[in-house]
C-alpha cells in the first residue's frame, strides 16, 4: 500500500528479506511469489476503480444475476461452538453476497434460498472460496449447488503459501479487505445490521470472482486443471455427504474406556512420579532437563531453548539405557492422547447426538484457521474436530492394538444400518511398483505375491501373514515404505527398538538385492527436483521442495519427500476417485431401491 515518506507516496510491499529463504528453506517458494507479485507492482498501475458495494434484496440479486454468467458468492452465517471450536454443521445462514461484474457486488440479508434457481441452474457460474462450506450450508437449506468453482481448492493446488481469501485479495488483488474480527467485533452475523456488513460481505464475493479470473489461466498453464476439474471439484458434495451424515457414538462404551484410560494414565503417571521425583511429566521442559541430569544418551537438542528432544522418536532410541523410565514415560503420553479421543467422542457430538468431523480438503477452514498443514501437501485428506483418521493402532504403548480397537467399537451404525470398512489392498506398493517401474515388484503384485511376507520373513526368520501376525504384518509394512521413500537402516531401530541392528540391516539388504529398481527411482527423482525446485506426481500434483537447495540434511529430507510425493501423490489421488464413483453408484441405487443405500 502507499505509505507516505519525506512527503512522498511510496509503494510498500511487504516481502521476505532473500536471506530469510537461506535460513530456512522451506520460505523459498513464498520468496518466489513475493518478488513476482514485486514485478507486477512496479507495473504502471491502472486507474483504480473505487468498487461498488450495495445493500439488496433478493429480487435486486436475481435481476443482477441476469447481466453475467460468471457470478462471486458467498455466504454470511451464524457462528456456533462447541468446545470453543466453530460447529460448521450447526451454522444457518444469514445472507448472502453476489458479485456479477468487477468491482460491483451486493449483500443480500435473506436467506439464500430466495434465488435457488440461480445457484441450481447450471446456466450460470458461481465462484465460492472454500466451496465446501456453501456446499452444505445450502444442502442443509434444501438447495444443491450447481456449476460451481472454488478458488480455495485452486490456489491450494497451486501452491500459494497461504489459501485464505483475506491473504490472496492482498497477494493477488492489491487489496486490503475488511477481516472478520474487525466487522464482528465479537458479535455473532446474526446480530449485526446489515449495514454494517455490507462492505465485508460483499467484497469476499467481488473478490472471489476476480481471483478466480486470475487462479483459472494458472491452472490451464500448469497443468493442473483437470485435476482440479476431475478429482478436487467432484469431491465436494462427497465430503459434504459424509460430514452431514456423521457417525453415531456408543456412550456407554466410550465412557468406560474414557474411565480404564484415566485409570491407566495415573498408573503410568505414577510410575514416572517414582522415577522422576518433583517433575512434571507433562512439561517437556522439565523432563529434558531432568533426563539430561540423568545422563541420558540424547544427541539433539530443539533450536528453541537447546533442551534435549524427548519426542516418542529420540526417547525410543535410548530405551535401552532406562527402559523402565521410558517406558513410564510414553506409557504416560500414549494414554493421554487415547483419553483425548475418548473425551472428543463425547464432547463433540452435535445435536443429534452424532459426530459430524471436518474433513479437510484444502489446507484449513476459512471458518476456523489458517492453518495449511491441517490437509497434507500431497493431496490426501486430514480430519479435524475429532480425528477419527488417526486413532492409534499401533505403537510402542502395551496393548494399543486393544485400545486402539476398542476406541473404534465406540464409534457404532444407527439402529438396523451396518458400517461397511473399504480399502484398497497394499495401494502403496502397487503405486510405488508403477512409478518406479521396478520388474520384481510387478512381478509379485502380477503372482498374487505380498511385498510385505519375504520382508517380515526376513526380520522374523518365520512366514507371516496379515491376519495371523498383525504386528509383524505392519511392521513389515511400514519397514517396507520407509526403505523406498529413503530412510537408512538405524530408522528401523526407531520402529522396533527391540530389533537388532543385524537384523536391520538383513532386512534392508534383502530389499536392495530383490527390489533394484528403487535406488534408480529415487535418484530420477532427485534429479527432477534438483533441475525445478519441485516434482510433479503422475497425476499433475505438484509439492514444492525448497529445501533441496539448503544444507546437507534439508538436501536429504526433501529428497526423501520428494519420493514420498510420487507416491502418497497418486495414492491420495486415486483414493479420492474411489470414493466419488462409490458415492455416484450409492446415490444410483438410493434412486431405484431406497433400502439397498447405506450412508
Amino acid at each position: 500500500r502507499p505509505v507516505a515518506v519525506g512527503g512522498l507516496s511510496v509503494l510498500h510491499v511487504p516481502m521476505y528479506h532473500p536471506a530469510a529463504a537461506l535460513h530456512n528453506p522451506s520460505l523459498w517458494h513464498v520468496l518466489v511469489k513475493d518478488f513476482i507479485r514485486l514485478q507486477e507492482e512496479m507495473q504502471p498501475a491502472a486507474v483504480a476503480v473505487q468498487p461498488v458495494y450495495t445493500l439488496g434484496t433478493p429480487m435486486d440479486a436475481l435481476v443482477a444475476s441476469a447481466r453475467s454468467g460468471l457470478l462471486g458468492f458467498d455466504l454470511e452465517t451464524t457462528s456456533p461452538q462447541r468446545d470453543g471450536v466453530f460447529v460448521t454443521q450447526e451454522a444457518g445462514p444469514v445472507g448472502f453476497s453476489i458479485s456479477w461484474a468487477d468491482n460491483e457486488s451486493m449483500y443480500v440479508p435473506y436467506n439464500p434460498a430466495s434465488i435457488t434457481d440461480v445457484l441450481e441452474s447450471p446456466l450460470w457460474e458461481k465462484v465460492c472460496h472454500n466451496a465446501k462450506f456453501e456446499y452444505g450450508v445450502l444442502a442443509r437449506q434444501g438447495t444443491r449447488l450447481d456449476n460451481y468453482h472454488d478458488t480455495k481448492l485452486a490456489a491450494w493446488l497451486l501452491q500459494y503459501p497461504s489459501t485464505h481469501l483475506k491473504v490472496l485479495a492482498r497477494q493477488l488483488l492489491r487489496r486490503d479487505p475488511i477481516t472478520y474480527d474487525e466487522v464482528t467485533q465479537g458479535r455473532d452475523m446474526a446480530d449485526i445490521p446489515p449495514e454494517e456488513v455490507v462492505n465485508y460481505a460483499a467484497a469476499d464475493a467481488d473478490n472471489t470472482r476476480l481471483l478466480w479470473q486470475k487462479l483459472l489461466p494458472e491452472l490451464h498453464k500448469q497443468g493442473l486443471y483437470d485435476l482440479y476439474e476431475q478429482v478436487e471439484l467432484p469431491l465436494v458434495p462427497v465430503l459434504v455427504g459424509m460430514e452431514t451424515a456423521g457417525i453415531g457414538v456408543d456412550e456407554a462404551a466410550t465412557r468406560q474406556v474414557q474411565a480404564e484410560l484415566d485409570a491407566a494414565i495415573e498408573e503410568a503417571g505414577s510410575r514416572a512420579a517414582r522415577l522422576l521425583p518433583g517433575v512434571r511429566i507433562t512439561s517437556t521442559e522439565q523432563l529434558a532437563k531432568a533426563l539430561e541430569a540423568m545422563g541420558a544418551p540424547i544427541k539433539d537438542r530443539t533450536e528453541a531453548k537447546h533442551l534435549l528432544k524427548t519426542d516418542i522418536e529420540h526417547l525410543a532410541a535410548i530405551h535401552d539405557w532406562h527402559p523402565t523410565l521410558v517406558d513410564a514415560v510414553l506409557d504416560y503420553r500414549t494414554f493421554c492422547k487415547l483419553a483425548t479421543y475418548a473425551k472428543g467422542f463425547l464432547s463433540k457430538r452435535g445435536q443429534d447426538g452424532r459426530l459430524h468431523p471436518d474433513f479437510v480438503q484444502a489446507g484449513y477452514g476459512e471458518e476456523w484457521s489458517d492453518k495449511s498443514s491441517y490437509a497434507p501437501v500431497t493431496g490426501r485428506l486430514s480430519c479435524r474436530e475429532p480425528n477419527l483418521q488417526n486413532i492409534p493402532h499401533y505403537g510402542r504403548a502395551r496393548d494399543l492394538t486393544e485400545w486402539g480397537d476398542r476406541l473404534r467399537r465406540c464409534l457404532i451404525p444407527q439402529t438396523g444400518w451396518v458400517l461397511v470398512a473399504g480399502d484398497i489392498s497394499q495401494e502403496e506398493p502397487r503405486i510405488t511398483a508403477f512409478v518406479a517401474k521396478d520388474p520384481a515388484m510387478q512381478a509379485s503384485f502380477g503372482t498374487g505375491t505380498s511385498v510385505y511376507a519375504p520382508i517380515g520373513e526376513a526380520i522374523y526368520g518365520y512366514p507371516i501373514g496379515k491376519a495371523t501376525h498383525p504386528k509383524e504384518w505392519h511392521l513389515a509394512k511400514t519397514f517396507f515404505l520407509s526403505w523406498v521413500y529413503g530412510a537408512h537402516w538405524s530408522k528401523m531401530l526407531e520402529l522396533d527398538p527391540a530389533m537388532s541392528k543385524a537384523t536391520a540391516q538383513r532386512g534392508v539388504a534383502r530389499l536392495a538385492t530383490r527390489y533394484r529398481q528403487i535406488d534408480a527411482f529415487r535418484r530420477e527423482v532427485e534429479t527432477e527436483l534438483r533441475a525445478a525446485g519441485y516434482v510433479q506426481d503422475w497425476f499433475g500434483r505438484r509439492r514444492w521442495l525448497p529445501k533441496i537447495y539448503g544444507n546437507r540434511q534439508d538436501q536429504a529430507e526433501a529428497i526423501r519427500e520428494a519420493v514420498n510425493m510420487h507416491i502418497q501423490g497418486p495414492a491420495a489421488t486415486v483414493i479420492k476417485m474411489a470414493m466419488i464413483r462409490l458415492v455416484d453408484r450409492a446415490l444410483a441405487a438410493c434412486a431405484t431401491s431406497p433400502h439397498s443405500c447405506c450412508a
